[in-house]
């Protein structure tokens, strides 16, 4: 029997365990990671839409008070309780009366639900028409007011009595895949005024400062649970010699186990190995704890010529006093003879009757 002395093999295992202990914990932290971001996200991106929305009123209540107009009156996005409006509404004029159906959604985002305000909308604008591109030039004063960056765009569409509609946007770019509506107001009796605004914020705009020290602190927060992990592992590893108390007599004892370098691993047939240094017997991809007394007699075993103690060897190996330890022999020989039974084709038998020799069996 040769003793295999690898360094790599005991190595790599351990890194097999930190690998793997490893991924699982960023894979639970990615999941975390990534719900919690898109909480952040969406509440980051709502906030945004909210003050691109309010900007935007502030500038369109500056163009709308700056044209003079009787009785001019707007509405805030705090109002009261909405009034109920029919689905279809009716107003008359030279050419007799006119039906308009009301849209539900275009209805729905009035700046207004007061009835008058909205008779009194649609007066003024007939008189003072909004004009996109002033109306965005007012709406970027705003931005700057709160702060906000990124590539914004205004959509007007205007009906008149006969409910054809005249488009048009500014700045004249293509309302692509990049671009994120962020409002949609109308404004009117019959909401013949629909004005959509678009955006393409900046990541810093969205995610901001604070975003990213929260993704810094979240990391090293999964990267101290690793770390905790492996230091509990670690620990567990240094005290499993004690964990055996209670199981016999023998256990009560103190063990001192000392580890040498290069690793000890020896190779008892063609499927089994026995790491001394970490008292495991591995079968092809299963490992069995060894006992610590049983882990240090087996490699004493394997570390002696014909595999042959005495007696008075074993004694010295596990105890320092001067009693008889016959019967504490027998104990742990038994021990190792009913662990080594399990996997491999070794048996122990008593040898001159004053020690003991390992025999492996073909």
């Amino acid at each position: 029997m040769k003793c295999i002395t690898i360094v790599s093999l005991s190595n790599l295992l351990v890194k097999r365990e930190k690998l793997s202990i490893l991924l699982i914990v960023l894979f639970v932290g990615g999941i975390f990671f990534f719900f919690l971001g898109q909480m952040y996200y969406d509440t980051r991106k709502d906030m945004f839409n909210y003050k691109a929305e309010d900007a935007f009123r502030n500038a369109l209540q500056d163009k709308l008070q700056n044209e003079s107009f009787e009785c001019y009156l707007f509405a805030s996005r705090r109002t009261s309780q909405p009034n109920e409006l029919p689905d279809t509404i009716y107003i008359y004029n030279d050419e007799g009366m006119q039906a308009y159906p009301l849209d539900k959604e275009k209805n729905s985002k009035n700046i207004t639900s007061d009835h008058n305000a909205r008779i009194i909308h649609s007066e003024f604008l007939s008189a003072h028409p909004v004009v996109v591109d002033s109306l965005y030039k007012g709406w970027q004063k705003y931005l700057k007011r709160e702060n906000l960056s990124g590539t914004f765009v205004l959509k007007l569409l205007v009906s008149d009595e006969k409910d054809s509609i005249t488009t048009s946007v500014f700045p004249k770019v293509s309302l692509g895949e990049n671009l994120v509506q962020c409002f949609r107001l109308t404004i009117g009796y019959r909401c013949e005024v629909d004005i959509l605004g678009f955006y393409s914020p900046s990541f810093g705009q969205l995610v901001g400062i604070k975003g990213i020290a929260y993704s810094l602190l979240y990391w090293l927060f999964i990267i101290g649970i690793y770390g905790i992990i492996i230091y509990l592992k670690r620990k567990e590893k240094s005290i499993s010699i004690l964990d055996q108390k209670g199981e016999d007599n023998l256990m009560e004892q103190k063990i001192e186990y000392v580890r040498s370098e290069p690793a000890q691993i020896y190779q008892l047939s063609e499927s089994v190995i026995f790491d001394a240094d970490r008292r495991k017997l591995i079968l092809d991809d299963k490992e069995i704890s060894v006992y610590p007394q049983c882990a240090i007699l087996l490699q004493h075993f394997l570390d002696t010529p014909d595999y042959i103690l005495k007696d008075e060897e074993i004694v010295s190996f596990f105890w320092t006093d001067k009693f008889d330890n016959t019967n504490n022999i027998y104990i742990l020989i038994g021990r190792l003879r009913k662990l080594l039974a399990k996997v491999t084709p070794i048996v122990i038998d008593r040898y001159e009757m004053s020690g003991y020799q390992l025999k492996i069996l073909k």
